[in-house]
């Protein structure tokens, strides 16, 4: 049988009392590394002859060692401090890490649904307006018809001295026939635009008989001036239709709005995510990152750059650099050379 080991942790009394000692060996210590630093440099001066300086820099070199194999005597002893403390922050780290690859991928799908329903609506939309067009154009073309003939009827009227039968003939015939869509191809599109529009018909009658009113009103005046009042009415024709022309311009306009609103895809709410570019390296493109580092350093990779010392300037650092330009938009680019996208919060 195993016997189990208790391991009883140490009271807070012994816990500062090794810290009070490890306290006073750590203040010693301190004193006798200052002293003996001080020792060192006082004893191994700048040098004044070439000669000397192998020399003196061997000895230094002797010295710098025992004074740093005495420190880390002291140090190591708080390694395990130190690492124990660590722990703590890399789970925070660890969380942080998962946190952002699940807040990724949520963010990736909300996305996704976003475009998908901006795609639904813009479709809806766009019938919408194929639909609105095709009505549009249809009662513009109404009205010019319409107007024709009650125009012509009014010419004919003057001509004949009076308001004849066949006015109101056309009146009975515009109202129950004109305003309803008489074009087949045309009956399907005016069905789904009163369902649109929770509309039954599409009723111009009260603007027929406004015209008709407005075109009669001094029908008696007209009569003695018969010349006058037919300049008059093409006058007032000509400007019903530069009116119709100028309504269905704006009616175009607001078309062409609607259809670049419902393109923009409203973003999830917080971060977005945003697309970088990454440079893996390996043993077959590290001589291209240099290639393309020393090549693109002058025009565009130096204010990125931010070692002090080119010797310790590493691939990996290069790739970086090449990468950052990229998303500032720079284009950069060689042969053979693959820079990734990724996805990041």
């Amino acid at each position: 049988m195993s016997t189990a080991v208790t391991v009883t942790p140490p009271t807070n009394e012994q816990v500062m009392a090794s810290w009070s000692k490890f306290g006073l060996t750590f203040s010693a210590a301190n004193t006798n590394l200052q002293l003996k630093a001080q020792q060192i440099i006082a004893k191994y001066p700048l040098p004044t002859k070439a000669e000397d300086v192998d020399e003196v820099v061997k000895a230094l070199s002797q010295e710098y060692s025992a004074i740093e194999s005495e420190r880390k005597d002291i140090t190591v002893k708080l390694n395990g401090v130190i690492q124990k403390l660590m722990a703590h922050e890399k789970q925070v780290q660890e969380h942080l890490v998962t946190v952002k690859e699940v807040g990724l991928e949520l963010k990736q799908v909300a996305v996704a649904e976003a475009k998908k329903r901006q795609q639904q609506e813009a479709s809806i939309l766009a019938e919408k307006l194929r639909i609105q067009s095709l009505v549009d154009k249809y009662v513009s073309d109404t009205k010019r018809r319409v107007t024709e003939m009650a125009t012509n009827d009014y010419n004919t009227a003057l001509a004949m001295g009076a308001q004849f039968e066949r006015l109101s003939l056309l009146s009975k015939f515009t109202k129950q026939h004109i305003f309803l869509p008489a074009n087949s191809s045309i009956a399907s599109d005016m069905v789904q635009y009163y369902q649109l529009h929770d509309q039954q018909k599409l009723d111009l009658t009260m603007w027929y008989d406004n015209l008709l009113k407005d075109m009669y009103s001094d029908f008696d005046i007209a009569l003695n001036n018969k010349a006058e009042a037919q300049q008059r009415m093409k006058e007032k024709e000509e400007q019903a239709a530069k009116e119709r022309a100028a309504e269905q311009a704006a009616k175009e306009a607001m078309q062409s709005v609607q259809q670049a609103m419902s393109a923009q895809v409203v973003a999830p709410i917080g971060r977005q995510v945003k697309s970088e570019y990454k440079i893996t390296v390996t043993e077959a493109n590290h001589l291209l990152i240099c290639v393309a580092y020393a090549t693109n350093y002058a025009l565009h990779l130096k204010k990125y750059t931010t070692v002090k010392q080119f010797g310790s300037l590493t691939v990996s650092q290069m790739a970086n650099y090449l990468c950052k330009a990229k998303n500032d938009g720079i284009g950069i680019s060689i042969e053979g050379l693959v820079f990734e996208t990724v996805e990041k919060l």
